[in-house]
């Protein structure tokens, strides 16, 4: 997992900013003053992107942070801040791990690497779909039988490591 950290210090009383998600787990901190959160549940509709999100119709639950107290937004979480009375100063630690899909290319690419047969690829387009699955199938087990997962693990931490880029709308000094 990757952690990053950010500080934000609002001078109160301010409106919160618009609700969005963030594409990492997060931790926020509050180090002075206060800060009341909403969190909206996204139900089955969760998606990993740090992105401006309408509400709507979600649940919606709210948590007054007060100096020494932390709260924790599970990534895909629309959420928002207001202060009330300001200043306020909160810490924000994300979590983020590699996607399913950066997994799945890692794992894709390292089986590329495992066969001997630069063919097994190179020439798929010929080939029936079912033919082309059963060979990747096939591909798969043998690799799986000597793979190391701790290896493929820090594989595709390190390449999510330089896929990923912060939105600039994180990097805002006001929360």
């Amino acid at each position: 997992a990757e952690l990053e950290s950010f500080d934000f210090l609002t001078p109160g009383p301010t409106p919160a900013m618009q609700s969005h998600t963030d594409g990492a787990h997060t931790l926020a901190l509050q180090l002075e003053g206060e800060k009341r959160w909403s969190l909206y549940d996204p139900g089955a509709a969760v998606h990993s992107g740090s992105v401006l999100d309408d509400v709507g119709s979600m649940d919606r639950r709210e948590v007054l942070l007060t100096p020494g107290s932390m709260l924790y937004i599970p990534h895909g979480w629309p959420h928002c801040a207001t202060v009330e009375q300001g200043p306020s100063l909160h810490l924000a630690i994300t979590v983020r791990e590699p996607t399913a899909v950066e997994i799945a290319d890692v794992i894709f690419r390292s089986i590329q690497t495992f066969t001997e047969d630069s063919k097994t690829f190179d020439k798929y387009h010929m080939e029936s779909p079912s033919a082309n699955a059963a060979r990747l199938i096939d591909l798969a087990k043998k690799w799986l039988s000597g793979c190391d997962v701790d290896v493929l693990a820090s594989q595709a931490i390190e390449e999510s490591r330089h896929s990923f880029v912060l939105p600039q709308s994180n990097r805002d000094s006001v929360g």
